[in-house]
This record gives structure tokens, sequence and C-alpha cells, in this order.
């Protein structure tokens, strides 16, 4: 009927571009842009405002995958700038694949030039980021932009050549949450149509969750490094170390015990907050969670020592040391601690703290990895240090409510209120709406 009537036929017509603004020039990044830029029908963007990144990029002919199996992919955005005006207008999705403690600053670059209809994630969303987004966002006076979180980087990669060269070690499935959350399907479609697989190895995909929560307390990075760390470290008698150890091939069954002590922390402080509100939240135990994002590249999955060393999305990988003279020393101000410290464990004890469950190993963690860093988060148990201003926490946002939408149109929260009776923490669960203001007593 269409040719009839002299118009073009429907399946002729030209498809619509997705934009999508990647933000910053990160290990992750690289992949990203790259993967992005050979998909069919992606116009793909890049905002770089850290030193010299966007000039470096701008230099490139393109990006290279090495990929597990060997095979490469190459990719060339098609606009690089350190100006969130000239990358974030007209943008239909915006991926951080940051550090934590870069995603306060983002955003408020990025806010005031984000679209109503975009959608604003980060991958990973641990340390607060559905609590940073949208006070970002308000404070822009944006309303309607969807924001999300992935519970786990997909990509385990290193840089080879910055700007031209990346290796892809692993790719992995990974749970997303949104703000609403009646937006987790169609923001994991989205996710999954410009970040489809490219190849027969990729575990790539993303499953939509139904509370922001959950993403919050995977059992990721901030249950593995930091733990991990704590216990390669006070096994060893020296300062030194011959050579780099394997982070994950050459796991001991004391750093083992690390991170299952922390998993099962956070297994407590899910148990209190599904009771105290009835929401079901889905935080896997870490053994589980590791065996679901790397599925069949896990040799031995009898123990979670095993599950660690055979899996082959881990191979190769050193531990955060820098050489020195005499051999190799911890490199503390790696994001291993960095990150997964303040904007990590300490986020997870923060929450811990407002439900009244104790972290008996999320706290030993803290006040060794604290005192290496040369930092103070934690002072007799609580989180009142003079450095506690770098941790993404509930009470340091002016927050008293841990707040997730829980509604299919309007956003409401489960507040949990801490007060003192009779020496005891008392949760009380609340609904409100969508505003970032303090709750009064």
């Amino acid at each position: 009927i269409n040719a009839e009537y002299g118009d073009p036929p429907r399946e002729n017509m030209p498809k619509p571009r997705t934009v999508v603004a990647v933000c910053g020039a990160g290990n992750s990044s690289h992949v990203i842009v790259a993967q992005l830029a050979s998909t069919p029908g992606v116009e793909v963007r890049v905002f770089a405002p850290f030193q010299d990144e966007a000039s470096r990029l701008r230099a490139s002919d393109g990006i290279e995958v090495v990929n597990p199996d060997g095979t490469t992919i190459f990719g060339k955005p098609g606009l690089v700038s350190e100006n969130p005006a000239d990358v974030i207008p007209g943008s239909d999705l915006v991926l951080i694949p940051l550090p934590s403690f870069a995603h306060e600053n983002v955003l408020d670059a990025i806010a005031p030039h984000v679209e109503p209809r975009a959608c604003v994630g980060a991958l990973p969303a641990q340390g607060g980021f559905q609590w940073k987004a949208p006070r970002a966002f308000e404070r822009a006076g944006k309303r309607g932009v969807s924001v999300f979180g992935a519970a786990c980087l997909p990509y385990n990669c290193r840089i080879l050549e910055f700007g031209r060269k990346v290796r892809l070690f692993a790719e992995k499935s990974t749970a997303v949450a949104t703000v609403p959350a009646s937006k987790a399907a169609g923001v994991c479609d989205l996710l999954c149509r410009v970040l489809p697989p490219h190849g027969h190895w990729s575990r790539l995909g993303f499953t939509p969750t139904s509370h922001m929560m959950s993403v919050t307390l995977t059992p990721s990075n901030q249950a593995i490094h930091p733990a991990r760390m704590f216990g390669m470290v006070t096994q060893h008698q020296a300062e030194l170390w011959d050579e780099n150890p394997l982070f994950y091939e050459g796991i001991d069954g004391f750093s083992v015990a690390q991170i299952r002590g922390v998993s099962e922390d956070i297994q407590a402080i899910v148990g209190r907050l599904c009771s105290a509100t009835r929401i079901e939240l889905e935080v896997p135990p870490i053994r589980e969670f590791i065996q679901q994002a790397y599925s069949d590249q896990i040799g031995d999955g009898s123990t979670l020592q095993a599950c660690i060393a055979s899996n082959s999305g881990f191979a190769g990988i050193h531990s955060p040391m820098i050489p020195t003279v005499g051999g190799f020393k911890v490199d503390y101000s790696n994001r291993y601690f960095t990150e997964d410290v303040p904007n990590g464990l300490c986020t997870l004890k923060s929450i811990a703290d407002l439900a009244g469950v104790r972290v008996p190993t999320i706290d030993k963690v803290i006040a060794w990895a604290q005192t290496k860093m040369g930092k103070e988060y934690v002072v007799d148990g609580s989180l009142v240090g003079v450095d506690v201003h770098e941790c993404c926490i509930p009470q340091r946002l002016s927050l008293i409510h841990i707040s997730e939408p829980t509604r299919l149109l309007s956003i409401s929260y489960a507040v949990f209120c801490l007060k003192k009776k009779k020496k005891q923490h008392i949760i009380k669960h609340y609904r409100v709406d969508y505003k970032m203001t303090k709750y009064k007593k």
C-alpha cells in the first residue's frame, strides 16, 4: 500500500541511531567504546574530563580489543571531548564505567546536559550510586532521567596502549537495577542491543533485578579486593615480594576465609533488611555470585577457593603492586583500596550500622586497610573518622534513609530510622515521596 501511494516501504526506512555517551577513558571504557563503535546503529561519544585523556583519544585512529580467544574488534568514537556540553546533549544512554569515587564529580558535570528521556548508569554501581545520581539531577533541575546501576563491571580488562589497544580477559553477565524500578527491563533490553556478545566465548549479558539495594550489596569487588589483600599481606612476613603474585590464581586459604567472611557479613545485612522491610533482595553469597557471573569459565566449582583459582576470566591478573629496589611492594593508592574501602566496605558498614547488624570481618578489614592507606574512616567502631567525607554513606549525604524505588510509577523509599531506645536500634519502615530531604522526627 505504501508503494502504491508513493511512500517508501517501512522496512527500507532508515532506523534511528542510538546515541551512547561513555564517561571516562579507563580500562573498561576502552572496551566499551570499541564494542559500541562496532555495533550497527550505534553512535558513540566519549566525555573524557581527566588530565589529557581527551586529546590522546582524539589523536588515536581507534581502539583495538584483543579478545580472550585471540580475535580482535576495532572501533573509533565519533566524538571525544573534555566538555560535557559537546558530548551529553542528545545522548540516549550515558554509561559511567568509572571508580565510585569519581561518580559525584562526573554526575555534577553531566547533569545540566542530560536529556529528560535519557538513561544514565554506572558499571558497577556499588558505593551508593542510587543516592548520588538523583541528588545530582535534582540540583540541575532535571526530572524524568532514568538511573540504573550494574551489580558488577561486565569486563575484566587492561589497557595495553592508551587509546589504541586493550586486552579483554573475560566478559560476564550482570544484574541491573533502575530508579524507577519499572525501567529495569527496558534498560536491560537497550544494553543488550548496544552491547551484544562478540563471540562464542562471550558471557556478556544484562538481566533486570528489582531493587537497587541488591546492586549496592552485591559481593563483587568490594568483597573480594580488600579481603584478598588483607589475607595476602598479613600472611606475608616481609614488606617486599620477589615477584608480583597472581591475584586470583595464587589465592590462599586464609584470603578465601576473609572473602567468605565479608560475604557472610553482607548476607547478615540482607537478612535484616528483608525482614524489616518485607522487600526481597537478590544478593547471592560470594561463591554463587562468581558461578553465576562466569558460568563455564570456572574449571573447578567444588569450593570457593577452587572457583576463584580455576576461573579463566581471572587468569593472568596480578596483584596491585609496584616494582621497587629488591622486589615488589603493595600499592596502597590502587583502586583496590581507594575505591573498594571508602566506597565499598565503608558503604556496607554504614548500611549495617543503620540496620543494627554486626559485621566483624568488614570491620577488621577496614581497620587494617585504613592504617595501610594512611586514612581514618572508622574510630572506635563508628564511621566518624577525619576522612569519612571520602566515603559514600547515607549519613554523610544527609540521608538517614536507604532509598530505592518499590512501586511501578511513583518512587517510594525504605527508610531506616536509627533511634535509641533501651540501648537498642529500632528500625522503622516508611514510604515517602521522591525528595532528597531529611526525615524529620
